[in-house]
């Protein structure tokens, strides 16, 4: 078919093999294509080279606290849900070379002057786009940009996917987010059993798909893929009810009594990057409390010098809290855990050395008998929040009965009303802790 009907906003069934020629001719004009593979009983993103490398049959499961993968044996390559891990590793580098210095009787500089890579990322979820629009938003501001991400961001060609199998944890209706596509997109696939419906959202997507065989989708095919991203919408069980949550802090905000700092955390590159020894995993977590420490907490003060900081985080961002607090109880004044998990080994298949041992609180605080840096820590406020209906309730009991064995003053809130590991519960701690 000729690509005279062709504009932006055409919709076409593409033949799945073409998908994979698609990405041929993607990786001649010079894009390296990124996209979601098996790896370890998890899908992970890295480089792909065609369809073969995507996870096809394959069904995920998430709930809470539970991830697992499902053989269907259908000849579909998107019906997963995004893992642990994000595109932001290929916009935001956490490691990038901006120099090398070389002694030769004296010190000489070269500048990294390698071009920016181009990235083409395949299977952009609508939820995913919608991070990556916040990114925009603070990288991209008028007053500054980061110059690597500005590059990287420019140059970057997005594969979207309509998401038609959303799992049990997935919340993007209640937010706008999802599950459907609208905008922000080179191209926007909806994937059925025999074709891809394709929709073109740029200029460049239409002169890509121009060169592809494909046709005009029947009106049976158009119906089938509507009614699959209506049942998709509908089958959302999780909400995140957001009217409120301007108005919860909003009084001690507006009057200068609080002041907010959201840091973010790199467990996809730690904690839940399986794509790397345990070892590897456990020493990025390490680096990223440096960074906390050394640079996120300096800048912090210079914002706002008031002596009292408290750290808060919910579900593992518990663990990030309490952890943080517990290890560096002179910067710490308080710390408040929502349904927090504190025992990180599950996530090392068995590793375990003095990095392990010395972020691990159920470890080291049951060990620790440094009267000076216990004074410390019971100078702290702590709060152990959970529910009657909390997985993580467990974990906080026990976290609790460690602390009352140390002398340490803490309050272990469980609310009794049948609320579970969810934003709802959260949502309310936050109103009544802070």
């Amino acid at each position: 078919m000729t690509d005279k009907s062709l504009i932006i906003g055409s919709t076409v069934a593409l033949p799945k093999p073409e998908l994979d020629l698609l990405m041929a001719d993607l990786r001649k004009n010079g894009f390296q294509t990124v996209g979601p593979h098996v790896q370890e009983e998890s899908i992970i993103y890295t480089i792909i080279n065609g369809l073969k490398d995507l996870p096809r049959g394959i069904l995920s499961e998430q709930k809470p606290a539970s991830y697992r993968m499902i053989q269907t044996g259908k000849d579909r390559y998107f019906d997963f849900i995004p893992g642990g891990q994000s595109w932001k590793q290929y916009l935001f580098p956490p490691r990038h070379t901006l120099f090398t210095a070389v002694k030769d009787g004296k010190w000489q500089l070269k500048e990294n002057n390698a071009p920016n890579p181009r990235y083409a990322l395949i299977g952009v979820r609508a939820c995913e786009l919608a991070a990556i629009h916040i990114q925009d938003k603070v990288f991209l501001r008028e007053d500054f940009s980061d110059p690597i991400y500005r590059l990287r961001r420019e140059g970057l060609f997005i594969l979207a996917v309509n998401c038609l199998d959303p799992d049990e944890t997935c919340f993007c209706a209640s937010m706008g987010t999802g599950p459907r596509l609208s905008a922000g997109f080179v191209l926007c696939v909806t994937e059925l059993d025999e074709v891809f419906l394709v929709e073109v959202g740029s200029e460049l997507g239409r002169s890509l798909l121009a060169d592809r065989n494909y046709d005009l989708p029947w009106a049976f095919i158009q119906t089938t893929a509507n009614q699959a991203m209506e049942r998709a919408a509908e089958s959302f069980v999780r909400t995140m009810d957001t009217r409120d949550l301007p108005g919860l802090l909003a009084g001690k905000l507006e009057a200068g009594a609080l002041q907010l700092f959201c840091v973010d955390s790199v467990d996809g590159e730690s904690w839940y990057n399986k794509s790397v020894p345990p070892g590897v995993r456990i020493s990025r977590h390490v680096q990223y409390e440096r960074y906390v420490v050394n640079e996120f907490l300096p800048y912090l003060k210079c914002k706002n010098r008031a002596p009292q900081i408290a750290v808060t985080g919910c579900s593992f961002g518990g663990y990030h809290a309490l952890n943080f607090s517990l290890r560096h109880p002179d910067a710490v004044s308080a710390c408040v855990t929502m349904s927090g998990s504190f025992d990180i080994k599950s996530f090392l298949n068995g590793y375990y050395d003095d990095n392990v041992y010395f972020n691990n609180p159920p470890d080291y605080m049951s060990n620790l008998s440094d009267e000076q840096l216990l004074t410390r820590i019971r100078q702290m406020r702590i709060v152990l929040g959970s529910s009657d209906w909390d997985f993580c309730l467990d974990a906080n009991v026990k976290m609790a009965a460690i602390l009352q064995g140390k002398g340490i003053f803490h309050s272990l809130d469980i609310y009794r009303d049948n609320s579970t590991h969810d934003w709802p519960l959260w949502q309310r701690m936050a109103g009544k802790y802070f």
